[in-house]
């Protein structure tokens, strides 16, 4: 049985994960997103569904207690569980996000998104790296799970948030098995020592643990 996700984790002095609090067959325990960097203005990783409350709530009280502003906000590919949450946040959290650009690998798909018009999507390129205070992450193309879809490499950690392309408990279910293989691949040629998923629980990667069996 998959060890229990609490709302809110403190996973390091750089990485805070808030539970999207979406639990479903689909999302399992919900879709998990993180707060990345130390100072003043960091990057939010994905933002779970639209209307979650409870997620809003969550994300918000971190924000305000840790004196946080977003300065970037990645969405990891454009399901609906990842991406969902962005006008509420956008909405809810005005003070949060005055400066707050959004990032997203596109996609032919990306009409069907329900973005409100006053959000603009900038978008990223393979091997692009951003840097805030305490972090420097550079994005990894992962398609396979959906064509968009990339991961996030922290290179401070060598950690790598992989998104739906491999999760923490399950199975992953991919648009492309060519694709998806391929993008494990190269997660797996950074020999990373953890993965931080879009569901379940962190992958500690040992050096007997071999990444490519996700």
């Amino acid at each position: 049985m998959a060890a229990v996700i609490p709302c809110v984790t403190r996973i390091s002095q750089n990485i805070i994960r808030i539970l999207g609090c979406n639990p479903s067959s689909e999302t399992q325990q919900g879709t998990n997103t993180y707060i990345i960097g130390s100072g003043k203005r960091r990057i939010l990783i994905d933002c779970g569904e639209a209307d979650v409350p409870q997620y809003i709530n969550h994300l918000r009280a971190v924000l305000n207690y840790e004196g946080i502003d977003l300065a970037h906000i990645f969405i990891s590919h454009g399901h609906e569980d990842h991406i969902g949450g962005l006008a509420d946040i956008f909405e809810h959290l005005k003070d949060k996000t005055k400066h707050c650009q959004v990032w997203k690998h596109p996609s032919p798909k990306d009409s069907g998104l329900n973005i409100p018009k006053h959000i603009e999507i900038e978008n990223f390129k393979e091997g692009q790296e951003f840097a805030v205070e305490g972090a420097t992450i550079r994005i990894l193309r992962s398609p396979g799970h959906t064509d968009d879809h990339v991961a996030f490499h922290l290179l401070e950690d060598n950690a790598v948030f992989s998104g739906d392309c491999i999760l923490g408990d399950g199975v992953a279910v991919c648009e492309d098995l060519f694709d998806q293989v391929h993008s494990l691949g190269e997660i797996a040629s950074l020999r990373p020592s953890v993965v931080y998923p879009g569901h379940g629980n962190i992958i500690h990667v040992s050096t007997e643990r071999n990444i490519t069996r996700f």
